[in-house]
């Protein structure tokens, strides 16, 4: 088995619960081509960047239904703003 390791910040922020359950619900649904999700503050609003193998138009497309999904279940629509990008 591989290592992966789980990094979290010194003060648990609002949304760490959120981005550790997309993370779960990602990789089930991305399988491999998922390589990381991580929080961070983009210019545009942005909070989670989310880095596959091969971006394409279904990867994004199956990225933003799962933001979609788990915003309703949490009663926070608009709430997660992601950013994906494409591992080099």
């Amino acid at each position: 088995m591989e290592k992966f390791k789980i990094l979290f910040p010194e003060k648990k922020s609002d949304m760490e619960d959120l981005f550790i359950k997309l993370a779960s619900r990602l990789r089930h649904i991305l399988g491999d081509n998922l390589v990381s999700i991580e929080s961070f503050a983009g210019p545009n609003g942005e909070n989670v960047k989310i880095i596959v193998r091969e971006k394409t138009w279904n990867v994004v497309d199956k990225v933003m239904e799962e933001v979609w999904r788990l915003e309703v279940e949490e009663n926070i629509e608009g709430e997660i703003l992601p950013n994906m990008e494409e591992s080099v």
